[in-house]
């Protein structure tokens, strides 16, 4: 009897400790190794986003994911801090990458064990911050005087009955569609810019006296779009468009600055 009751004692005690061990565990995942601004990057974070990124990118080592979750979370504070109004800028952008449905369900079987808020996490939300930031600093123009005057000159070229092949041919930064008298193609829901795209939901053929917009602003820049024809079907809509656009230059240098201002803390080494 008194065998049993020490038996049914130890066995208890390896429950009991191997709970402790899985608790433990579980808690050390959600340790911090890095503290920016007034939030954390934990273990598990940490421990995904290496997993993922070695699938993407065998070579990459463990400081450089580090790093980069760091820098991703400076610009999610930064976002915050400047006060951009986020919206549904995160949904958009993981929309944008699912427009190739063949393409996104093999990367989010590769890489990312078919969980889409694995993506949405570590890819839809740091490239729709960054897409966030680079339009606020796009919207300075005194920052960007260049490239601005340059869209101005040539919009005021178009409105004063410039031919708009002739002018994407010479002064469109996108050489591949330059060449073509800026022609995009044929455009679907999804397909284009997320920024963008709300623009060329309002350029109706028949509420313009022309077909070209005034001067949009995306992440990568200044654009003039040209609405060549729209059609609907199914409740998805299709754009054959031309755009002549014009790049813009020291972004990086700008978040570098801003992301200064937002502390970090590594609490280990990698």
């Amino acid at each position: 009897m008194e065998e049993t009751k020490h038996k049914k004692i130890h066995w208890w005690s390896l429950v009991a400790i191997a709970l402790v061990l899985l608790a433990s565990v579980y808690f050390l995942r959600l340790f911090p190794i890095a503290i920016v601004g007034s939030s954390f990057v934990s273990a598990a974070e940490f421990d995904n986003a290496y997993k993922i990124a070695q699938k993407l990118n065998p070579g990459v080592s463990k400081s450089q994911v580090f790093d980069q979750l760091i820098i991703n979370t400076q610009k999610e504070k930064l976002v915050d801090r400047l006060k951009i109004d986020q919206d549904d800028a995160i949904e958009k952008e993981s929309n944008f990458y699912k427009s190739n449905s063949d393409q996104y369900n093999q990367v989010l079987a590769s890489s990312f064990k078919n969980s889409e808020n694995l993506f949405y996490k570590y890819v839809a939300e740091p490239q729709a911050m960054d897409a966030l930031l680079m339009i606020k600093y796009n919207e300075d123009f005194s920052k960007n005087n260049t490239a601005y005057n340059k869209i101005n000159d040539i919009l005021t070229k178009l409105n004063n009955g410039e031919n708009f092949d002739d002018l994407a041919k010479v002064y469109s930064d996108d050489k591949v569609s330059g060449q073509l008298g800026g022609d995009l193609g044929f455009v679907s829901s999804g397909e284009f810019l997320p920024e963008l795209e709300q623009d060329l939901e309002r350029l109706k053929l028949v509420e313009k006296e022309h077909p070209w917009s005034d001067v949009l602003i995306s992440r990568l820049g200044y654009h003039i779009l040209y609405l060549v024809d729209e059609s609907s079907k199914n409740g998805k809509t299709t754009w054959h468009l031309k755009h002549i656009f014009i790049k813009t230059s020291g972004y990086e240098d700008w978040v570098l600055a801003q992301l200064k201002a937002i502390s970090v803390k590594k609490l280990i080494g990698v």
